[in-house]
């Protein structure tokens, strides 16, 4: 059942109690549910409840609300039933490692996400179980249902079709690039050479011609054609220059990194929309990256055929 209320679900997102092991007092609870033989109890469920409800300040849970409470719970043993079966599991040292990326990102020590988590009235090991939720699902998105997407062609292409703005190619530019050295010239002397060749190229003479002329060396072709260049690939202080010139025309000196930069222009391709072939890589990314959470319930419902789940209405 699919909860309505958007911080309800939000709520059970971030619920950090279940391991999907059994705990010793099912033996005397009352079991509201079972996947493949292990039970759910209903001092599981209450815990859950009872977390949800002191993080909302709500008094109590709606009957349809439990339910789906519930649902979560039987998806999280499903998947933990389903990973142990495949071989698909988290260690501890996976665990310490996003620990540490937390308390990184947030600048704190490990002491400090501790004492910030309690005061949210997580404990550790709850917090620690999440992540190893977090860390499986993650795991079973690429392994599991991430190289299956190419089985989708249709939805990929009907995907493509709705999104193909977001799949041009970037304008770009072929560009012959010549620099004169200041540590090998001295600043005066680079700048005059460089303005030189610059009035050359732009008289009509060849890049190369003119900066062999004026620098006494060959333009080393290996370096000097930079082939195809987009905007991100050049520095700030060049993209503009650059990218403002038509085919045939060449930059005036620029002062950067290294020397005097000239940046001839050999020929201009627009951006246009990729084909859907060539597309496909990037459509599978942004296919998957929106639509990962309902990939993962489409692979939760198919494990329901596998397993067998029991569920007890008259005990909530």
């Amino acid at each position: 059942m699919k909860i309505k209320d958007r911080k309800f679900l939000a709520a059970i997102l971030l619920f950090l109690l279940f391991s999907g092991v059994a705990l010793p007092r099912a033996l005397i609870d009352s079991v509201v549910a079972s996947v493949n033989g292990t039970p759910i109890t209903l001092s599981e469920l209450k815990t859950a409840m009872k977390s949800i409800l002191e993080k909302n300040n709500w008094k109590a849970l709606k009957a349809e609300d439990k339910n789906s409470l519930l649902d979560e719970i039987i998806s999280r043993r499903l998947l933990y039933l389903e990973c142990n079966r495949i071989g698909i599991n988290v260690t501890n040292e996976e665990i310490e490692k996003s620990v540490n990326e937390v308390s990184s990102v947030n600048s704190m020590t490990r002491e400090e996400l501790k004492d910030t988590l309690k005061k949210k009235g997580i404990y550790w090991k709850e917090y620690q179980q999440e992540i190893r939720f977090r860390i499986l699902k993650e795991k079973v998105l690429q392994s599991i249902i991430f190289p299956r997407i190419g089985e989708r062609r249709e939805a990929l292409e009907q995907f493509y079709l709705q999104n193909k703005d977001k799949f041009k190619t970037a304008e770009s530019l072929h560009l012959l690039h010549a620099v004169i050295p200041v540590p090998q010239f001295g600043e005066s002397q680079a700048a005059q050479k460089a303005g030189k060749i610059y009035k050359a190229v732009k008289a009509g003479e060849g890049l190369s011609d003119a900066y062999r002329r004026n620098i006494g060396a060959p333009l080393d072709s290996s370096t000097a054609d930079l082939g195809f260049v987009y905007k991100e690939e050049l520095l700030p202080e060049l993209e503009k220059a650059v990218f403002n010139l038509p085919a045939g025309r060449i930059t005036q000196p620029l002062r950067a990194k290294g020397g005097y930069h000239l940046f001839f222009v050999l020929e201009r391709r627009s951006s246009a929309i990729k084909s859907f072939d060539d597309a496909m890589p990037e459509i599978k990314e942004l296919y998957f990256k929106e639509k990962s959470e309902e990939l993962y319930e489409e692979w939760l419902e198919g494990l329901k055929g596998k397993y067998v789940i029991k569920k007890i209405e008259e005990q909530l």
